[in-house]
């Protein structure tokens, strides 16, 4: 993968930390704001390691990003102090904004502490979750202006100088091959904005093909924006979106750089890859069963043994948008990772990260730009296999998310916590292509996020979750369905275990009800609900 030359930003590195160290407010909150593609992640990562010995206390970075059912900033943060610091929380801290400051209080490591907040797009519903100790730092990237906010220092992440626009391409395609094409790499700085995302595409593009002329390239690139132009036409358009949508061309041109290198390789695509066992091992032997053939027809795909599969992600165009499926979040990618054709994915992989579609964060982990993210789920609506490649990243989380057992322990968090954002993303955004026909298909992911964030006493959060649930169950199934009884019951539960008995025992009642009409006499859910009431009693 290419190692992107950081320049242009060497002062803006002195002045975030003269902002950070020497401010006057009680906490010293600074934002780095700007507009997608600018650099600001990679500004406080940059931040981030040439400054860590002025953290001594730690650097944690998290998500900045909440809203409704979406908690990444408080499930990480309260997973890391538990396990750098062996903390236990109790049990009786009450609400979240509780449970996070708790956090922050014990931070057990001594010294300044730097917590960058990457990707913040509602500062209201953060702001209270901040920590409060002036020894904290606090970071934010966001698109957000915050002129008017006396409490945070703004830094304004403007374009790349010209000279270092030209200095980040030189590093790309050499000093001579610059010199040579000076004009019309400085127009092609203008056309991309001085942004790093649109330099970056073009740069690679050109060191990839070093025999391709200059202008041949300047020239294609305008005929791609002018042909997305006629397609989206405006009298008015911006300066930022013309920006996009020269970077747009930049990675028009990529894409069909990408497509020709998979007509080139020779993929096999006879082998499937056979869903791994280890992920239901804390189910029963008949989930078991049921759930595999719940995913088995949602994907749609069986080999002769009758195993359900999964297809084959080894050209590099179709994992692109694959990854666009996911969350705006870190990727963990072990649970795609192919056997059969290990060499193959790999290859396609290497691809991506060659091109900048992708950037490995750290091992088998990926990121993806928000707005390479949106370039790419454009692609996906073009592509034939849209529709499999959704039931196909559709069942793979639902099958994590059956990992979430209602007793929840320490092992089964760290091992779903990297793929809760994107379980969420599945019940925000994917709800058509849950397994309806199955029981608990529809709701597994709504009642599975509800354990996670009540086993870990966010009980707000767990609550809109199973409320979600029980929603989409009362919009899809009659009343008396089991779904519906299934949601009343882990709604109960979750009231109990907060002391809202009288919340809960109607809910308890319903539930008993429907699986009473529904089920025999002597079955074991019966028995579990008279055994929920007594509990209340």
């Amino acid at each position: 993968m290419t190692k992107i030359k950081f320049v242009g930003r060497e002062n803006d590195l002195i002045n975030l930390q003269e902002k950070l160290q020497t401010t006057e407010q009680p906490l010293a909150i600074t934002a780095v704001a700007g507009m997608s593609g600018m650099g600001k992640t990679e500004l406080a990562n940059q931040y981030a390691h040439q400054h860590f010995n002025d953290y001594p206390g730690g650097i944690c970075w998290l998500l900045g990003q909440m809203g409704e059912g979406k908690i990444s900033l408080l499930t990480e943060l309260s997973f890391f102090v538990k396990n750098k610091f062996n903390l236990i929380l109790p049990d009786d801290l009450g609400n979240e904004e509780k449970i996070v400051q708790y956090c922050w209080n014990h931070w057990l490591s001594e010294g300044n502490v730097l917590v960058i907040l990457d990707d913040v797009k509602n500062y209201q519903e953060i702001e209270r979750f901040l920590p409060r100790n002036k020894r904290f730092k606090v970071l934010l990237t966001t698109q957000i202006d915050f002129s008017s906010n006396s409490d945070v220092e703004t830094y304004p992440l403007e374009k790349l100088s010209r000279e270092k626009s030209l200095e980040l391409l030189e590093s790309f395609v050499g000093q001579e091959r610059l010199e040579t094409n000076r004009e019309i790499f400085t127009q092609l700085c203008e056309f991309l904005g001085d942004l790093p995302l649109g330099l970056v595409l073009a740069g690679q593009y050109l060191k990839e093909l070093p025999k391709l002329p200059v202008a041949t390239y300047w020239e294609n690139i305008q005929a791609k924006k002018i042909a997305h132009d006629s397609l989206n036409p405006g009298n008015n358009v911006s300066r930022s979106e013309q920006t996009r949508r020269g970077i747009r061309a930049a990675f028009q041109l990529t894409w069909e750089r990408i497509g020709e290198i998979d007509a080139n390789n020779t993929v096999n695509e006879t082998n499937n890859t056979v869903i791994e066992k280890n992920w239901l091992t804390k189910v029963s032997e008949l989930m078991q069963m049921e759930w595999r053939q719940a995913i088995s027809t949602l994907i749609g795909r069986k080999n002769q043994q009758n195993q359900f599969v999964f297809k084959p992600l080894i050209k590099s165009q179709e994992l692109a948008v694959y990854f666009s499926l996911y969350a705006l979040a870190p990727i963990p990618w072990e649970i795609n990772r192919e056997e059969e054709n290990a060499e193959e994915q790999e290859r396609a992989l290497q691809t991506l990260r060659q091109w900048h579609i992708l950037e490995e964060r750290s091992e088998n982990i990926y990121e993806i730009h928000a707005l390479m993210r949106h370039f790419l789920q454009e692609k996906l609506t073009e592509l034939e296999q849209a529709q499999e490649l959704k039931r196909q990243f559709v069942g793979l989380m639902l099958n994590v998310a059956i990992e979430i057992d209602y007793t929840l322990t320490n092992e089964i968090i760290a091992k779903v916590s990297p793929y809760i954002d994107h379980i969420t993303e599945v019940a925000k955004n994917y709800q058509d292509y849950l397994p309806v026909d199955f029981r608990d298909g529809l709701i597994i992911p709504y009642i599975r996020l509800g354990s996670f964030y009540q086993g870990q006493s966010f009980y707000e959060t767990a609550e809109f979750w199973l409320k979600q649930g029980l929603s989409l169950a009362e919009a899809n199934f009659p009343d008396d369905h089991a779904d519906i009884a299934t949601c009343y019951t882990n709604l109960a539960n979750l009231y109990e275990s907060q002391g809202r008995y009288e919340e809960a025992e109607p809910l308890y009642l319903r539930a008993l009800k429907i699986d009473e009409k529904s089920l025999p006499p002597d079955h074991p859910s019966l028995a579990t609900h008279l055994n929920n009431l007594a509990g209340l009693y």
